[in-house]
């Protein structure tokens, strides 16, 4: 049964957000509303189911299109556990390719934090998803930047992005990603190092991080959310510190446990001024850690900067920030909501 006192409570905070993928907060009845309108003039993808589970089993819906929003909802939110990651991020990416599509969704996730009582957050998204109808990506990061700053000034939300490399591309790619980042320094917040984790470690991304040592530019770095073992998922989380310079790691599941290679992983993030961008409710949902076992309790009272953040709020039902707020705040209190929304204002990276 929910505590309705606390939700209240969750819901009455003005928030901030230091972790948070744009294609995957864009919810589904504005993706289906974006498919079904003008779609044969416009040329846009047809948005059907697609050929199979993710255990590669046919589905029985295959090729058909969505009944209605309510039936993409659902789609999306079987992501990993029932669907590919791949055929789920496809939905999002096909509505995001040309100018005038990154401006419209800029505009919707400006209406979505504004609804939940967002008014900052670090969107990240990797340029190199959107480049699909020819658009190169240093167009793509102007064209949102461009659609942010629209937004804003409809919504009042500002938004400071931060642009992600994705991690199946070549390191000589991630290098061009960099580079198309770094034309837009002193607009954006930082670069990040995301997707699929296992034998991609980000040793192998130093020659793109290299080039932001000396910017404006702060670094990000999925870490210890995705390998299949603790060891590898805290061996990243040092390469990310001590090698890829980061300023934040996102997930850091297995960071309580404190050590890797004779090293204290909390004392670097604190000598480093490392914070952490946890990601609760998804780290509950896809992978077997309840949020009770991040120990994030323990992690704040050794001095990390813990931040809550929702990941891919359109991914799950129970996704957005202040359904993470409130499950951490039915584990530790509500000095510990307190705590965690005054640490993201803290944590933020305004470039002020």
């Amino acid at each position: 049964m929910r505590d309705e006192e606390l939700w209240e409570y969750c819901e009455g905070q003005s928030l901030c957000i230091n972790h948070l993928h744009w294609d995957g907060s864009i919810l589904a009845e504005d993706l289906y509303a974006w498919y079904n309108t003008n779609a044969q003039t416009e040329d846009k993808p047809p948005l059907v189911w697609p050929d199979a589970d993710v255990l590669g089993k046919r589905l029985p819906k295959a090729g058909e299109p969505f009944a209605d929003a309510k039936e993409l909802e659902g789609f999306m939110h079987g992501l990993i556990l029932k669907y590919r990651m791949e055929d789920v991020f496809a939905v999002p990416g096909g509505a995001m390719q040309t100018q005038r599509d990154l401006r419209a969704m800029a505009l919707h996730h400006c209406n979505y934090l504004k609804e939940h009582n967002v008014f900052f957050a670090e969107t990240r998204f990797a340029p190199w998803y959107h480049t699909r109808k020819g658009l190169s990506m240093s167009e793509v990061i102007g064209y949102a930047l461009q659609g942010f700053e629209e937004a804003h000034e409809k919504t009042g939300v500002r938004v400071r992005p931060i642009i992600c490399i994705n991690r199946e591309v070549d390191p000589s790619v991630a290098i061009d990603i960099v580079d198309a980042a770094l034309l837009y320094e002193r607009d954006l917040a930082g670069i990040d190092l995301a997707c699929m984790e296992q034998g991609r470690p980000p040793e192998l991304f130093y020659d793109a991080f290299r080039k932001t040592f000396d910017t404006h530019l702060k670094r990000s770095v999925h870490a210890g959310e995705m390998c299949l073992s603790e060891n590898e998922n805290l061996r990243n989380v040092h390469t990310a510190i001590t090698k890829l310079r980061a300023d934040g790691i996102g997930h850091a599941i297995p960071l309580h446990k404190r050590t890797w290679g004779g090293e204290d992983l909390v004392q670097l993030m604190l000598d480093n001024n490392v914070r952490l961008e946890s990601n609760p409710v998804c780290n509950d949902r896809f992978y077997p850690v309840t949020i009770r076992r991040l120990h994030l309790d323990k992690l704040s009272e050794w001095g990390v900067l813990v931040t809550i953040n929702p990941d891919d709020p359109a991914m799950w039902p129970d996704g957005h920030l202040v359904d993470n707020l409130y499950a951490v705040g039915r584990l530790y209190g509500k000095e510990f909501v307190d705590k965690m929304v005054a640490n993201s204002y803290v944590a933020a990276w305004t470039g002020e």
